[in-house]
């Protein structure tokens, strides 16, 4: 007797869990490393002068006194505790010739280029992104994030016509390409439009990545191997700072995670298609072939006559479409919303409280949320009362967040310390909550 199972050529063919499954998964699994790699890489690709010791001054290029830097400092800048280096750097006394006639100096002006003294180059010193210019620096990371938000849009609409396969080297090829680019060009704008097309790109390979994982996979593993997704995102979280330990600038750190990516498109013809794309888009044939091979290298039988063009009935495995209640998606979406950003939020703000360390504190984040990431399996496999889970984990988070504006921004060890292990616990809780959305 046939189980019901059975009705599903896929399943019948690929069986729960096996060899073709464990290879495919692997190769599917490493697309997302280079996702965690560009995420967070301005971290350390435009961080603060001072987490790495270095500090700056305004430029001195119309000094007719030749001052020496110490009382250039003293004479020009305005004394200002707010700065780690206690003055202020972004301006100077206009009418200051002197250290006597800086006391009396009342007029300053800003400042439009500016002097650093750091020991390797960065985006912040390439293009003097400090000062008003300093949010430049959100507005690269913003047109990453709103990259992946158009590559999400551009997938949907894609996989009607374009085989998820297909479009992880289209996407690969595009985030090899503009990384390759964006580290070696030296126009601002140019790098800002490069980086929305790595996010693009990104987006497009773990998207298509995930609905292959989700397509070879049946009942309970379908959850696990979705969030075991976000392993290899930690992954690149972890080794980040180190890739950045190697690298003697920006531009080299760029080149060091954009160019891995190019062995995806030399494996490409490894990585495994979406047999219920095939199916779905009438291209039996194809589907037939590649689940008698998936049989063949699983050790699984075929019975001769196997085929897939007949109706393709959804088994426990399969992917099932059940309407929710409208107020119950948009609240969800509300949920999803205030939790990845969160989520996102906790990760940047650790370029605020890294300073010399940030290389450590940031594997601790991955590490975080590998401990997130099973814990959050756990609670989706066995817990009863998941969306109360998830809001206790929102609230608890959220309450971290709010309480985390008493630490005083003084810049003492002390408190940098205690606003990282703040930013810690908030990137395990969000993380936590983030897997329970699947």
């Amino acid at each position: 007797m046939v189980p019901a199972a059975a009705a599903d050529p896929v399943s019948v063919a690929i069986g729960d869990f096996g060899a073709w499954q464990a290879r495919s998964l692997l190769l599917l699994f490493l697309v997302k490393i280079p996702a965690g790699w560009h995420m967070l890489s301005i971290l350390f690709l435009a961080p603060f002068p001072e987490t790495f010791g270095g500090s700056y001054i305004c430029a001195r290029d119309d000094d007719p006194a030749n001052l020496s830097l110490a009382d250039w400092i003293q004479t020009k800048h305005p004394v200002d505790q707010r700065y780690p280096s206690g003055f202020n750097p972004c301006y100077v006394y206009s009418n200051a010739i002197n250290e006597s006639t800086a006391a009396n100096a009342y007029n300053v002006e800003k400042c439009e280029k500016f002097e650093f003294f750091v020991d390797l180059p960065t985006m912040v010193t390439e293009w003097s992104l400090v000062c008003e210019r300093s949010v430049l620096v959100s507005l690269i990371q913003s047109l990453y994030i709103f990259g992946t938000a158009i590559g999400g849009v551009v997938t949907f609409f894609s996989l009607k016509i374009i085989s998820p396969k297909t479009l992880i080297m289209v996407g690969t090829a595009l985030q090899v390409s503009a990384g390759i680019a964006g580290a070696l060009q030296p126009i601002f704008e140019v790098h800002c439009l490069l980086k929305l097309l790595i996010g693009l790109g990104t987006c497009l390979m773990f998207t298509a990545a995930n609905q292959i994982i989700v397509d070879i996979s049946t009942g309970w593993r379908k959850t696990v191997f979705s969030v075991s997704f976000e392993f290899f995102w930690s992954v690149g979280v972890i080794t980040l700072g180190w890739l950045d330990a190697a690298a003697d600038s920006w531009s080299t750190l760029h080149l060091t995670f954009s160019i891995p990516s190019i062995i995806f498109i030399l494996i490409w013809s490894f990585f495994p298609e979406s047999p219920r794309w095939l199916i779905a888009h009438g291209r039996f044939d194809n589907a037939d072939n590649l689940l008698k091979f998936v049989a063949n290298y699983n050790g699984r039988d075929l019975p001769e006559d196997f085929t897939t063009k007949k109706p393709l009935i959804a088994s426990p495995g399969s992917t099932i479409c059940q309407k929710l209640p409208k107020f119950r998606v948009f609240c969800l979406q509300i949920m999803w919303i205030g939790t990845v950003v969160h989520y996102y939020g906790a990760l940047y703000n650790i370029r605020n409280v890294g300073g010399p360390t940030l290389p450590i504190r940031t594997s601790f984040a991955g590490a975080a949320e590998i401990i997130g990431t099973v814990i959050g399996l756990f609670l989706l496999l066995k817990s009863k009362h998941k969306f109360g889970t998830l809001s206790l984990l929102l609230l608890i988070g959220g309450t971290s967040c709010a309480t985390s504006f008493a630490i005083p921004p003084n810049g003492q060890i002390s408190n940098l310390d205690t606003l990282s292990f703040y930013t810690h616990i908030q990137i395990l809780l969000f993380h936590i909550a983030k897997n329970l959305y699947f």
